[in-house]
């Protein structure tokens, strides 16, 4: 589905749920219907590669391609300052573009 701007919508549908636990990334979450997928993304972002996957991805898109070959133990350096203001920030995105975009690895890069 798509709204009137054109962006992806969706809905949840009670039907086709499952209602049973769910086991994802190691963590056990129970049925909670439309809220649910609330949990799934709380334990998406607690995953220790989560900011750096975001911050790899922010940099690819307006930078330049990153090396990806080890997010979680040599991360790029710029994908590592980018990292490090989602995590101190409660995954602010506009601090993130910040820090990006005021990189001298942007400048340079």
């Amino acid at each position: 589905m798509t709204d009137n701007a054109g962006f992806r919508t969706s809905s949840f549908n009670a039907a086709g749920h499952d209602t049973g636990n769910k086991a994802i990334l190691g963590a056990t979450i129970s049925n909670e219907n439309d809220t649910e997928y609330a949990h799934v993304i709380d334990i998406a972002l607690a995953q220790p590669v989560a900011p750096r996957f975001v911050a790899a991805k922010l940099v690819a898109n307006f930078a330049y391609t990153p090396d990806m070959t080890n997010l979680l133990t040599q991360p790029d350096s710029l994908v590592a300052k980018v990292a490090t203001t989602l995590r101190t920030t409660n995954w602010d995105l506009r601090a993130a573009m910040r820090t990006l975009l005021s990189s001298d690895e942007f400048r340079t890069g």
